[in-house]
């Protein structure tokens, strides 16, 4: 009788362990899913704002805007430039940094070649790239072309 009992204790614990177990399981699933959609979210927030930089980006190179497009495009660069610091990774971040600061020592007269310029700016695409989880195999930086039609 005894063994009987200490044996209906020890199923009923067993049992219990494994309904804690499952239940422990359903609930480390539903957060692996929330974090999943979570992260699909912020992909989603910096495919859309990378995009939105890299055009506002263009307008320090070949003269692709002129006159009020170029005001109103370097405005919503600098607006994007704010949002960035919401999302991006710190390698991206730095060589943003680092492009804005070229440009403000050649706005105050030191000379900065437009080599620099597009060095910078190709290595802010591909940091663009990187921070999307793009793979790049075979392209660097020297394959990013500057174009502009008159």
């Amino acid at each position: 009788m005894i063994t009987t009992l200490i044996g209906a204790g020890i199923n009923g614990a067993v049992l219990l362990i494994l309904v804690f177990l499952n239940r422990s399981k359903e609930i480390k699933l539903e957060q692996l899913k929330n974090d999943l959609s979570m992260e699909k979210e912020i992909l989603n927030q910096k495919r859309e704002l990378y995009s939105q930089f890299a055009k506002y980006l263009n307008v320090f190179v070949n003269d692709r805007y002129v006159g009020d497009e170029l005001k109103m495009n370097k405005k919503k660069l600098l607006e994007s430039y704010d949002h960035l610091w919401l999302w991006a990774n710190e390698e991206l971040l730095k060589n943003i940094s680092l492009f804005f600061d070229t440009l403000v020592k050649k706005e105050n007269g030191q000379f900065i070649s437009d080599d620099e310029i597009k060095s910078l700016h190709r290595e802010i695409i591909i940091s663009l790239r990187k921070d999307l989880g793009v793979k790049t195999v075979s392209i660097d930086k020297e394959d990013y072309k500057f174009i502009s039609f008159r």
